[in-house]
């Protein structure tokens, strides 16, 4: 973060045997010829200015973010820029650059702004707040520390735009400045003397407190353990109690499931002996019902023999009815044709023989159908003659 050149006390003849340092990526640069030698860099960057016998001379490079200025022994942070001298804190100041809407080049520039910390003058004057650095302002870090601000880039706008470049007196403060700057410091060295003071106070009170706070939190833990232990013990008494009372009915619910065990075995025992008898029922019932269906088979086939019989006498009967009826009817046509013929006896004298035959052949057909003998005595009574074999020829 910081770009230094070293030039060692010695006259303007022996500016070419000058010894420079330059970090590298510090991005200055060092230009010059015999007699003369200049330094350039591209960054903002303060340059220290030589006073009395010091004739060093620093270039510190601010690049974006933070650079922090202080005491090479600061403990809290370390320290980008680590100075010495007189009214030096551990951190004594910061220099933010950033990029941000620049108001005299109505455009984004690089701006750097310097935050004081320890006592920082600008100008001469004591700054406390934050404030922006401008080209050619000069800063003053403690008692004897003098740096010059130098903004390459907004220099060389504000040529562009034709706008002057401010110089500002590199001076350090007066002997009555210093003197006041040293009661400031012996101020603040009392009132940080004070504080510590009063922090080791308050450290020992705390201290004092801590332990008397212990001891009481102590008591309270005896307390709290003693009690611990009473409710224990009493915890241990009740879940005796509560075991012994539980073991006391245990016991008599074994007692009460032996008993039920025994009455669930004369149960069993009932119930099997139940289970036999019904058992022995079914049995005799379905030998009962066996018995009952072979009586019902021999009823059934007593009763079918029986159907049978009747069936057969009531054919019998109507095979005898249907024969007497034929017989019957026989008869009357039998008795109709002797009284037919018996009419017809005058008129057919001289067929006698056909008589005869007709009688043969009534007796030849007597055992036939009543039909038969119907057809056969309608044809007899229609003229149609037989012949000599009692047969009937060409009948239509």
């Amino acid at each position: 973060m910081m770009a230094e050149a070293s030039l060692p006390s010695c006259g303007p003849e022996s500016l070419t045997h000058l010894l420079l340092r330059i970090r590298p990526s510090s991005g200055a640069s060092v230009t010059g010829t015999t007699g003369a030698l200049r330094l350039e860099s591209n960054l903002p960057h303060l340059v220290t200015v030589s006073t009395g016998l010091d004739f060093g001379i620093n270039i510190f490079t601010l690049k974006e973010g933070m650079t922090r200025f202080g005491l090479a022994d600061c403990e809290d942070e370390p320290q980008d820029v680590e100075l010495e001298g007189s009214g030096i804190d551990p951190e004594h100041c910061i220099a933010e650059h950033v990029i941000e809407m620049d108001d005299t080049l109505q455009q984004l520039a690089e701006v750097v702004y310097l935050h004081p910390i320890g006592d920082c003058y600008v100008n001469t004057t004591l700054v406390e707040d934050s404030v922006k650095l401008k080209q050619g302002d000069v800063v003053q870090l403690g008692e004897d520390i003098l740096l010059r601000f130098n903004h390459p880039t907004a220099a060389l706008r504000m040529k562009q735009l034709g706008l002057e470049l401010p110089l500002q007196p590199a001076v350090l403060h007066s002997a009555a400045q210093r003197r006041q700057l040293e009661e400031r410091s012996k101020a603040r060295q009392l009132a940080a003397d004070r504080q510590r003071e009063q922090a080791e106070a308050l450290k020992e009170s705390q201290k004092n407190e801590e332990a008397r706070a212990m001891a009481e939190l102590r008591e309270v833990l005896e307390q709290e353990t003693r009690k611990r232990e009473e409710w224990e013990e009493l915890h241990r008494i009740q879940r005796e109690a509560e075991m012994a009372e539980q073991e006391r009915l245990l016991q008599e619910q074994r007692d009460d499931l032996e008993r039920q065990r025994l009455n669930a075995d004369e149960i069993r025992r009932a119930a099997e002996e139940a289970q036999r008898e019904v058992e022995l029922e079914r049995e005799r019932a379905a030998a009962q019902r066996a018995e009952a269906a072979e009586i019902a088979r021999q009823r059934d086939e007593e009763l079918e023999k029986n159907r049978k019989e009747q069936e057969e006498i009531r054919m019998h009967h109507m095979r005898l009815a249907s024969i007497d009826e034929a017989r019957r009817k026989a008869e009357s046509r039998k008795a109709e044709l002797e009284a037919r013929h018996a009419a017809d006896a005058s008129r057919k004298a001289s067929g006698g023989m056909y008589m005869n035959r007709l009688i043969i052949l009534h007796e030849r057909f007597e055992p036939c159908h009543a039909h038969f003998k119907s057809m056969f005595i309608l044809l007899v009574s229609s003229g149609v003659k037989p012949d000599q074999n009692g047969c009937f020829v060409n009948v239509v």
